[in-house]
């Protein structure tokens, strides 16, 4: 990226970030997000694959990777969730603070095996347009 020294184009350029990086965090599943039998399973075998048990990740969060672009190179994908805390009998821990759902805390793993593509997936101009259909249909604008 290169900016100009003071307002005039014509002064003398300096450089800002010789090469730039950017973060970028892809959601998989939303916090509470209702999902299929079939994307629930091709997630849980995603999990399964990458050292998660899914079975201890927590469906009140959000599952994100994220990951490092510098120029066309994408690299450290890392799987964000929050995972349930459980005692040494397996059982989970009560959060002592809000005293109404269970402990978790956040992690990160190195994501070893990339999340297969959905199957039923059909393009973005095919969700625009059933997101469109819903809206008339509800007489949204």
């Amino acid at each position: 990226m290169t900016a100009y020294v003071g307002s005039d184009p014509r002064q003398t350029r300096a450089t800002l970030v010789p090469s730039p990086v950017e973060q970028h965090i892809v959601t998989v599943v939303s916090a509470h997000q209702k999902i299929s039998d079939e994307q629930r399973q091709r997630i849980a075998v995603w999990l399964e694959d990458n050292g998660i048990l899914p079975s201890r990740v927590s469906s009140g969060h959000p599952v994100t990777v994220e990951s490092q672009v510098r120029g066309d190179q994408e690299s450290g994908h890392l799987i964000a969730f929050h995972e349930y805390f459980e005692d040494e009998n397996g059982d989970r821990v009560l959060n002592e603070k809000t005293r109404d759902e269970a402990l978790t805390y956040q992690r990160w793993v190195r994501q070893q095996v990339p999340l297969a593509l959905d199957p039923t997936w059909e393009g973005w101009g095919a969700w625009r347009a059933a997101r469109d259909a819903e809206k008339s249909k509800a007489g949204a604008p």
